[in-house]
């Protein structure tokens, strides 16, 4: 296009007659002028043109000094500047109007206004017919049409019988413009389907009259005709024959156009290995030619065959090594991100689906998702970049990290067009938005998803019903019946015979079991059945009715459900379940010895049912709630040795063992269980979700076994065990000092340096200080500090029987404080109120010390307000005052 537009204006740069007319000062500007426009000198050419202008403004080259410099602006792509001079300087143009219209055309042909670029070029040929550039202007009209995919309006142009391109083309039969806008006029046919037509206008043209670019034209149009027509194995062979016309023009775009159109051809016939070898030639010795956005579709074209024919590894190392090789190739976004969809596909397909059971998942999301965030950093522009985005989101998805998983869900959905992926994206910003409990915006996503892509009958089939699935549960998470009673109606009425129907009305009617609602639950079920009686869900939702009856507590018409179910469903595969249900109906109905029956029996005919650890953890705090210590060291041994539980429950069973084997006495048994129990979560790898799940059960085994070697060390008195029990409590302290448990290490501490205080008096000050942590602490509860205040007074107590005299007696007076700090309040935080077990414990140890020194009515006082504050006791606390008044009469007497 650009050369051609060159040879029109060095022809009318040739044949100008002024040129010859002008003085000589003038003709040594201008010519000047005119030799840098020739030689390509725009900028200089423009300048010089400009001057001319304004130093001989009556000169008669003036007009065409403009409409140069505007060439000259043109051949710059100052688009703007040319049109300002051109429409300007239209109007006085004179005899060469023509000339100014037609340049105004092919600027805004150049810049891309192809609707202005059409209009002028049609105004050409209706103000100046007989310019000598009507058949240009007739073709440039019908091209800037097709710019526009306005292909009917090109076959008119150029079609029409005595139409002006047909009038004007009868004087110029070999022109190039009348070749072009025959080559224009059949593309514009085969893409209108009207392959007859097109392949008519193509035979009129004679090859011999033909240059040979415009025969290889002739000939691709040919081939692609053919192809269209449904005439592939013909196509195949005028390729041979646009090969051949192509290597003639010596075009290395043409040749690599027809390579790849006849691998396309191969690929259609379906003899791929042929279809690769053809491809292949884009790429071997001689391509260096080759265009690179054709060497680039051909690329990828083999990619894509690499992969219908499962050569994924191929596939991979073509893209590799693009990458690898041409590292600035505008095309390294698509070829990034394919090779990251390729290497997300195979970690997804190699974890059989599960990639939280691949410990390194974290460290291979993040090697693919490299790809994307290359793709998205590098390429911001890129048309891709919508894609780039849903791969990564999909990365964070499977990774766990939904917050980063909405970021880039949402990215997607704002960069990528109504489409299929389009849907996937919107689907899964609501999923991630779920999942974060932000219920309002996934319940907005999911319905602008039904809303915006109704027309797209896959999305329709395949998202619509688990969006209003969602939508259910969103509204049922906000409360909002009104949205998840119009979602399960839509769900039931577009799909009626949808497997989400039944699953949704499980969740309604659990949610409003849950809610107190069980009789409206049960009614929605009885319907449901009723409308389906043969629904693949029957024997879920008759087991869900039977279970609101269990819900309102009901037991005999829960036990009497549960019992027709068991019997209806004898070989349905959620017998386990009812089985279990009804179990824990007769437990929680009273029925103990029937509980116990029905899950020892679970046990033995579902051993390998999830829920048989779940019945075998019954069956083993049945045997520890009734004191039977053995059985239950041996059922929860049994339950983490052969029921492969969930990781928690088994971890809390072998815990339990230990503390059966406490419970009866078998202390460096239990010491054993704890201890086995604490190796073997501290070797658990070091992730967050593992400290989160497994800190409250490490310090419980921690405080478990210092409680043990305490008590071992009651037994026997070996200090070496009470510091072991210390080391224990401390570990607590240590990497758990905030929470409630640490507070009772704290005191047990000082309970073990309490022990060791009688027979080492400074180990009392030991004790205090750890019982001082606990009372003083921000994180203890008001039980926890006033335990730790009564065995502060204990110390002082301790510390007072090795003294005499006014040190002994400050201690006492001292003690007497930490007991009547509880009894009185004194030490309550905003909000709390008394623990009545130790204001019971300090108000009868302060009571013991006023009692000793003979202070009754101190006493007295002490056993009336515990009377008022413990009612339940009041009678126990009004004989000792009764005792303390006769003691106080005496004194009188």
């Amino acid at each position: 296009m650009r050369n051609l537009l060159i040879l029109v204006l060095l022809w009318n740069l040739v044949v100008a007659p002024s040129l010859f007319a002008a003085s000589k000062a003038e003709d040594r500007a201008y010519t000047a002028a005119v030799v840098l426009l020739e030689t390509k000198f725009y900028n200089q050419a423009e300048q010089s043109f400009s001057t001319f202008v304004q130093d001989h403004p009556d000169s008669t080259n003036r007009v065409s000094a403009i409409l140069h410099q505007a060439q000259a602006r043109f051949f710059q792509e100052d688009y703007a500047g040319a049109l300002d001079l051109l429409q300007k300087q239209l109007p006085q143009a004179g005899p060469q109007a023509d000339e100014f219209q037609y340049w105004i055309a092919q600027t805004f042909f150049q810049k891309k206004d192809f609707r202005a670029a059409a209009d002028a070029f049609a105004a050409l040929g209706k103000n100046f017919p007989n310019s000598s550039h009507e058949l240009e202007g007739c073709y440039f009209e019908a091209f800037a049409e097709s710019k526009m995919g306005n292909w009917p309006r090109v076959i008119e142009l150029l079609g029409a019988p005595a139409g002006r391109f047909e009038l004007a083309t009868r004087a110029q039969p070999n022109s190039p413009s009348t070749i072009d806008g025959a080559l224009l006029l059949a593309d514009a046919l085969l893409r209108q389907n009207r392959f007859g037509e097109a392949e008519k206008v193509v035979a009129q043209l004679n090859a011999a009259s033909l240059a040979p670019e415009a025969n290889w034209r002739k000939l691709d149009l040919i081939c692609r005709i053919q192809l269209a027509s449904g005439r592939a194995e013909n196509a195949l062979e005028t390729t041979t024959n646009s090969l051949s016309a192509a290597t003639k023009t010596g075009n290395g775009r043409m040749l690599a156009e027809t390579v790849l159109l006849r691998g396309d051809i191969l690929q259609k016939l379906n003899r791929l290995p042929e279809a690769i070898a053809v491809y292949e030639q884009n790429f071997g010795t001689g391509s260096t030619n080759v265009p690179i956005g054709i060497r680039r579709r051909t690329f990828f074209k083999l990619v894509d065959l690499n992969l219908s024919q499962g050569e994924t590894s191929n596939a991979v190392r073509r893209l590799e090594n693009f990458i690898e090789q041409h590292p600035a190739d505008p095309s390294v976004d698509l070829a990034m991100l394919t090779l990251g969809e390729l290497r997300l596909k195979n970690v997804v397909s190699t974890s059989g689906g599960n990639v939280g059971s691949n410990p390194n998942s974290s460290n291979v999301f993040a090697e693919v998702m490299t790809n994307f965030s290359f793709v998205i950093t590098n390429f911001p522009q890129s048309t891709h970049l919508g894609k780039a985005f849903l791969n990564r989101g999909w990365c964070f998805w499977l990774r766990g990290d939904y917050p980063a998983a909405e970021v880039d869900f949402a990215e997607a959905v704002a960069r990528l067009a109504v489409s299929e992926v389009r849907a996937i994206a919107r689907f899964k910003l609501a999923d991630a938005q779920f999942k974060q409990t932000n219920y309002t915006a996934a319940v907005t996503n999911y319905q602008l998803l039904i809303l915006n892509h109704s027309a797209v009958s896959r999305v329709t089939n395949e998202l619509f019903e688990p969006a209003l699935h969602q939508i259910v549960r969103a509204g049922l998470e906000l409360e909002d019946v009104e949205i998840a009673r119009d979602a399960m109606q839509k769900l039931w009425n577009w799909f009626p015979g949808g497997s989400l129907g039944g699953r949704t009305l499980l969740l309604v009617g659990e949610k409003f079991s849950l809610a107190g609602r069980s009789p409206a639950a049960r009614d929605m079920f009885i319907r449901y059945l009723a409308r389906i009686p043969d629904s693949p869900l029957s024997a879920e939702i008759q087991l869900a009715l039977a279970q609101t009856h269990v819900l309102e507590k009901n037991w005999t018409n829960a036990l009497a459900a549960l019992d027709q179910w068991v019997t209806n469903f004898a070989s349905h595969p959620l017998l386990p379940q009812g089985e279990f249900a009804r179990a824990l109906a007769f437990d929680k109905s009273g029925q103990i010895t029937n509980a116990f029956n029905l899950m020892t029996n679970f046990v033995s005919r579902f051993p390998s049912n999830e829920l048989a650890s779940v019945a075998q953890n019954w069956v083993a705090d049945f045997y520890w709630n009734h004191q039977d210590y053995r059985n239950a060291e041996k059922s929860y041994q049994e339950l983490y040795q052969r029921f492969n539980p969930p990781a928690e429950l088994g971890y809390q069973a072998r815990l339990m063992a230990g503390r059966s084997a406490y419970d009866r006495s078998d202390y460096a048994e239990a010491a054993k269980y704890f201890k086995t129990l604490i190796s073997d979560l501290i070797a658990l790898p070091d992730t967050q979700t593992n400290k989160n799940s497994t800190a409250k059960l490490t310090d419980e085994a921690w405080f478990a076994l210092g409680d043990t070697l305490f008590q071992d060390f009651l037994s026997n008195t070996n200090k070496a065990i009470l510091a072991e029990a210390i080391t224990a409590f401390s570990r607590i302290t240590k990497d758990f000092s905030t929470n409630a448990m640490a507070q009772l290490a704290w005191g047990r501490i000082g309970d073990c340096y309490f022990q060791l205080g009688a027979q080492d008096l400074p180990q009392y000050t030991k004790a205090s200080e750890y019982y001082s942590n606990v009372v003083y602490s921000i994180h203890a509860d008001v039980a926890t500090r006033s335990q730790a205040e009564i065995c502060l007074g204990n110390v002082c107590l301790k510390q007072a029987e090795k003294m005499i005299g006014v040190e002994r007696d400050r201690l006492i007076e001292q003690a007497l404080g930490h007991y009547l700090d509880i009894v009185t309040d004194s030490k309550l935080r905003d909000g709390e109120v008394f623990d009545p077990k130790w204001t019971y414990e300090a108000g009868i140890a302060a009571a013991r010390i006023c009692e000793s020194s003979e202070r009754w009515e101190q006493a007295f006082n002490l056993y009336e307000l515990l009377a008022k504050r413990l009612p339940p006791l009041r009678s126990a606390f009004e004989k000792k005052m009764a005792t303390a008044r006769a003691h106080l009469d005496t004194a009188e007497n």
